[in-house]
């Protein structure tokens, strides 16, 4: 397991702080043989805003040795098997491409996601600020989707996805790009304009779900507190 079952960008973003494991004291080192400790943070919060900062100063490469955790409070609180989930899901697109069948549609099917928009990039505003790779991601509609614009916003992960204006999906529900082909992934960094994407909403853990969780890792945390999230699970 681990402490988000996806990707997020900031370090209190997962389900050990979320439930009360305190990081610190933390060690951060980088690719020039700096080393920065962390004795004590007052929360989660400030030691990422901490790190971030010195990340940045160190050229955006470091690694974080963080303090130790029991393996009770892990079990207690790791999202369980996403191990053995990412290695199945890239099994299924394997073994949907060989059968010559929709590797999109099998996705959807063991996860009980959505493919939520079929479309080609035709617009992609990314700029990297206060650490972080953030934009916007503009679709222009394919097949049964012809007509509609989608839309994905960024920071260093798709965070929220809106169809024609509307909220389709967002954090912490996955939005998951994929080549609209051969169903591999695509991620934030290697968008381009003239991609053929397609575009799923995947339910997140239980453990992300609660209101808890939702403080942290939900819409409003993300600077965007007018989007209420509603979770994927309960309306497929």
């Amino acid at each position: 397991g681990d402490g988000m079952g996806r990707a997020f960008p900031e370090m209190q973003m997962t389900t050990y702080a979320i439930y009360g494991h305190n990081s610190t004291p933390s060690v951060m080192c980088d690719p020039h043989g700096n080393a920065v400790c962390f004795e004590h943070a007052i929360t989660e919060k400030w030691h990422e805003t901490m790190a971030r900062a010195c990340v940045i100063a160190q050229g955006g490469a470091s690694v974080l040795a963080s303090a130790p955790m029991s393996g009770a409070f892990f079990k207690a609180h790791a999202i369980p098997h996403s191990y053995t989930q990412a290695i199945g899901l890239g099994q299924a697109v394997l073994d949907a491409r060989r059968a010559h069948e929709d590797p999109i549609k099998a996705i959807c099917e063991r996860e009980g996601g959505k493919h939520v928009f079929s479309g080609k990039i035709n617009d992609l505003k990314r700029h990297f600020e206060r650490g972080f790779n953030v934009g916007v991601a503009s679709i222009e509609g394919l097949d049964d989707c012809r007509g509609s614009v989608g839309e994905i916003t960024i920071q260093n992960e798709f965070l929220i996805f809106r169809r024609d204006g509307e909220m389709q999906a967002c954090v912490p529900d996955l939005v998951v790009v994929l080549d609209l082909d051969s169903g591999l992934p695509i991620t934030t960094e290697v968008l381009r304009y003239g991609q053929r994407v397609a575009v799923l909403a995947l339910p997140c853990h239980e453990l992300l779900r609660t209101q808890q969780a939702l403080d942290v890792i939900g819409p409003a945390a993300f600077g965007f507190p007018e989007l209420v999230y509603r979770p994927l699970a309960e309306t497929a």
